[in-house]
Parts: structure tokens; C-alpha cells; sequence
């Protein structure tokens, strides 16, 4: 009886192993503004990712999502209302850490 329940704990630490990454979720929302964050489930290969935008004459903007881990610590552009922005990607692994 030892044995098998030292295999059903071993099989259920491996199963959280697996576990799908939670993150918080926000649209793109200008720095000061509050932002309705909802919680999301990564699908594999993506990461809690928070995503600024910077665009000379205008505030900061702010996005929160999942990511690919590929765009992580890379830079692109946006375009919010109306506006392109150079967006920067910051990425962490635990759960809603973003």
C-alpha cells in the first residue's frame, strides 16, 4: 500500500508540473487610467507579458495579456486610437505576475 501511494503522489506533483499559466488580461489603456484586469489561461509557449507603449506627445500606454515566449524582451509598434506607438514586451513565468 506504501508503493501506491507514493505513485499517486508522484503522478499528481507531475500533473501540476503541466499545469496551464495564469495571467491577468487588460486592453490597451492609457498609464494613469484604472484597467478592468480579468484573469486569463495561457495556452502553451506563452507567458504573462506586460506590454508599454511610448509615442513622443503622448502618455504611456499599458497592456497586460498572455504572450508568445518569442516576443518576449522585444520591441515592435502598436497602433491605439489612432496613434503608433513603440511598444516594449516584459514577460515573467508565475502565475499573475504581470
Amino acid at each position: 500500500m506504501g508503493k501506491a501511494l507514493l505513485l499517486g503522489l508522484a503522478a499528481l506533483a507531475c500533473a501540476g508540473l503541466g499545469a496551464a499559466l495564469q495571467c491577468l488580461k487588460c486592453d490597451f489603456t492609457a498609464f494613469d487610467a484604472p484597467c478592468d484586469l480579468s484573469p486569463v489561461t495561457c495556452p502553451a509557449g506563452q507567458l504573462c507579458a506586460t506590454v508599454r507603449g511610448h509615442a513622443a506627445g503622448h502618455k504611456t500606454i499599458v497592456r497586460k495579456n498572455c504572450l508568445d515566449e518569442v516576443k518576449c524582451s522585444t520591441q515592435d509598434t502598436a497602433t491605439w486610437a489612432g496613434v503608433t506607438y513603440a511598444t516594449s514586451y516584459t514577460c515573467c513565468q508565475g502565475d499573475f505576475c504581470n
